[in-house]
This record gives structure tokens, C-alpha cells and sequence, in this order.
């Protein structure tokens, strides 16, 4: 095996033990032998996004030197894009939708490409709303809200608007392609790492939205797909993965010497995308729609149990979820920044129960 192979399961091995931080540390120290293929610059780029241990710039200029393709670096550049976002940093924002239209508009590629650029224009549709509403995220506010999760953690970025009976400012906090069962008995533990940082990085008296279920929840990606895979039942892998999740989450929460005001689970909104082509072999679109509709459900009861609030995303958008035109959506998959001016309405409490 070549020294760069062997370096790259050394990589691979820190990762799965969940040691991000001695990973990114052994990353940056090779930076200038410059022979890094892509997928290390992905783990860096995924490590550093999570973390925030290195600057993202680092890595860009290190890419620079890299034989990367015109996809390759559309695909790292969407981790810059993501943490420019969360800075709303318009320059770089613009600059990276100028260079990477050309691949923004195209239709070939492989499932990461076309993941990527999928990505990509939720970004863009995410800016182009906050320059369309720039009095949305602006005035005056009292506290920060900060949104742990996947890609629907990027939605309220920067965001004003009530929540519980005060004005506050919405942080992302994004951990990519985060699930429940991440955070479970049997995932690799680097995701609980990615989680344990976010959490000591949060600032003391803050609120907590964990905007995590709604990957769990695809039908070609999630529990659903994944019971159908092994021919076991959806109802008891979903309360597995929901009460593994509650449970590690919970004592994160406690292990940390600062408080927290309040957590939040949200929910997975209703699938509003097309269907055709990803259901598992065997299975009808109601049965997946019943699923998700169980699967919020148990989101629900989980975050009550545990004393935390839950978003009702999903009865928020069950109502015309497959209009076009729905101001609640970003797209058929996310909601909209606009929708947070609602929010509050939707916000479940253990102590209303309804």
C-alpha cells in the first residue's frame, strides 16, 4: 500500500472511532506534502464545518494545489458556501454562486454530484430570499436561538423572530447529513463527536433547536428504507432510533457546565417531493406517507418525555403540501425562512401537551 493509502486509512480509522479532532490535526500537518485525494479534503472540509477547529480558508487554499475536477471542487466549495452562510458573508457567497453556476445548471454527474448540486441550489434559493427580506433579519432581539442539525439547521440562519414570548436571533449550527441514528448505539462515533463539539461550543442561557429526524425520514434514505432492507418492522426501528437518539442527546445535555433555557426537537415537515423512483421495492407511497406521519409522532412523544419542547413542522405543511407555490416551502423538501414567523404557534410544550 502506497504512504498515502496507508495515510488515508489512518484517517479513516480516527474517524470511525470518533477521535475528528486528532484527524483533523494529523490532516493539517500533511497539508503541504499536497497529495491529498478528495475524499481527505472532504473529511477535512466535513471536520472543520463541524467543528470549527480549522479555518475554511485553509483548506480552500490548500485545494488550490490539488488536481481536483470542476465537480470535485463544486462539491468542497458547498461546505465554504454553507459556513459563509452561517457568517453571511456576501461576497464569498456571491463569488461561489458566479463560479459554480455552470455546474448549478447541469444534469450529469454521480449520486454525489447530483446531491451536491441539489444542495447547492437550496443554498442559493436561501440567499436569494434573505436579500429579498433583508428587514426579516434585522431589528432589535434579546437571545440567540441556535439550530443544531442537518441542512433544515441553514433554513432560520440569521433569522428575527418570536419564540417563547421574546425575540430571538437564529445561529445555525450545521452537522451535514446528520441523522437519529447517528446519534444511536450501532453509528459511527464520529457524529456524536461532530455534536458533543457543537454543544460545548454554544453560549451559556441560550435556546436550542435540534433540527435532526428529517433525513431519517426520506424514503430512500432513512428507517423506512432501511427496515425494508432487512425485513423488519419501520414501527419498532423508528422507536429504536427515537429513543437511542432521546436518550444520548439528553445526557449530552447534562454533561454540559453551562444552561441551557430550552431544547426543541423539531419534526419532519410533510414529504411534498416526488416519490417515483425512490420508494423501496413493495411498498406504496401511503404506506410512506403513514410512516412519516408515525414518525413525527414518535418525535413528539420522545421530546415530551424528555421534558423538551417539539416544532409540528409536519401539521404546519399538511395543509396544501403539494401546492407549488406554498410560502412555507424553500423547496419540496425544506421549509421556508418565512415560515418562522410563525413558528411560535406550532411550538409544542410538555406543559400544554397539545
Amino acid at each position: 500500500m502506497s504512504d498515502i493509502g496507508i495515510f488515508v486509512k489512518r484517517i479513516e480509522a480516527l474517524i470511525d472511532d470518533g477521535q475528528v479532532m486528532e484527524a483533523n490535526k494529523a490532516i493539517s500537518r500533511h497539508m503541504a506534502k499536497q497529495k491529498f485525494p478528495v475524499y481527505i479534503f472532504g473529511t477535512w472540509m466535513e471536520i472543520a464545518a463541524a467543528t470549527q477547529c480549522t479555518p475554511l480558508s485553509n483548506i480552500k487554499a490548500a485545494m488550490k494545489r490539488a488536481p481536483l475536477t470542476g465537480a470535485e471542487k463544486a462539491i468542497l466549495d458547498s461546505y465554504v458556501f454553507t459556513d459563509a452562510w452561517v457568517r453571511f458573508d456576501i461576497q464569498i457567497l456571491k463569488a461561489l454562486m458566479s463560479l459554480h453556476h455552470d455546474f448549478t445548471l447541469a444534469e450529469d454527474g454521480d449520486t454525489s454530484v447530483i446531491a451536491c448540486r441539489i444542495y447547492f441550489k437550496f443554498c442559493i434559493r436561501l440567499l436569494n430570499y434573505r436579500l429579498q427580506n433583508l428587514h426579516e433579519y434585522s431589528g432589535n432581539f434579546e437571545e440567540k436561538l441556535f439550530f443544531i442539525g442537518e441542512s433544515h439547521s441553514l433554513v432560520p440562519s440569521g433569522r428575527i423572530f418570536p419564540w417563547r414570548g421574546q425575540m430571538v436571533q437564529a445561529i445555525a449550527k450545521p452537522i451535514r447529513g446528520i441523522k437519529m441514528f447517528h446519534l444511536g448505539k450501532q453509528a459511527p462515533r464520529k457524529w456524536k463527536s461532530y455534536f458533543s463539539e457543537i454543544l460545548n461550543s454554544l453560549t451559556n442561557g441560550c435556546h436550542v433547536v435540534l433540527a435532526i429526524g428529517e433525513i431519517d425520514c426520506r424514503p430512500d434514505d432513512g428507517i423506512f428504507h432501511a427496515a425494508c432492507q432487512r425485513g423488519i418492522s419501520a414501527a419498532d426501528l423508528l422507536e429504536k432510533t427515537v429513543s437511542e437518539f432521546i436518550f444520548f442527546v439528553s445526557d449530552e445535555f447534562r454533561k454540559l457546565d453551562k444552561n441551557i433555557s430550552s431544547i426543541c426537537l423539531m419534526g419532519a415537515p410533510f414529504p411534498a417531493y416526488d416519490l417515483d423512483g425512490r420508494l423501496p421495492a413493495a411498498t406504496t407511497k401511503q404506506e410512506f406517507f403513514d410512516f412519516v406521519a408515525s414518525a413525527n409522532i414518535a418525535m413528539r412523544l420522545g421530546a415530551m418525555k424528555a421534558g423538551w419542547d417539539f416544532l409540528d413542522v409536519y401539521s404546519a405543511t399538511l395543509d396544501g403540501a403539494k401546492e407549488p407555490d406554498n410560502l412555507l416551502r424553500i423547496d419540496a423538501t425544506h421549509l421556508s425562512p418565512a415560515f418562522y414567523s410563525q413558528a411560535e404557534q406550532w411550538r409544542v410544550s410538555p406543559q400544554s401537551g397539545t
